[in-house]
């Protein structure tokens, strides 16, 4: 401690692996759609994070096992997607609608963030504008 105030650390982020969100996500819902099913939405969220905030090339293939691009806090994107998805199977359509208002929300915060974050230098210059 310096003059009486705690030391500043940096966060540690934490990153989430694939079954670790199902496992989380089979806790809040009860359903009977395969793993295999939610892995494939998992999937599709996990290359739009990386497409479009991370511009990064797609993943073909996901498993339990794989580590997902987002740290925490933002990692929750994950479950709300997939509560989200799974609403929509369910056609509960009304609480579908509230978790993608929240899943939005988190994404957008995220990919904001994200950018922030990861400004180019200064000096560098886009190109193929011209």
């Amino acid at each position: 401690m310096t003059d009486g105030l705690p030391e500043q650390t940096e966060p540690i982020e934490t990153f989430m692996t694939a079954g670790e969100v199902l496992e989380r996500v089979l806790s809040l819902r009860v359903t009977a759609y395969d793993q295999s099913l939610l892995l494939a939405r998992l999937r599709t969220l996990e290359n739009m994070v990386l497409t479009e905030i991370h511009f990064k090339e797609p993943i073909k293939e996901i498993a339990p096992e794989t580590v997902l691009c987002t740290a925490s806090p933002y990692n929750e994107l994950y479950e709300q997607y997939l509560l989200a998805q799974i609403d929509l199977m369910d056609m509960e359509l009304a609480q579908y609608n509230l978790d993608m208002q929240v899943f939005t929300s988190t994404y957008s915060e995220y990919a904001a963030r994200y950018r922030r974050d990861h400004l180019p230098h200064a000096g560098k210059q886009v190109s193929g504008y011209d």
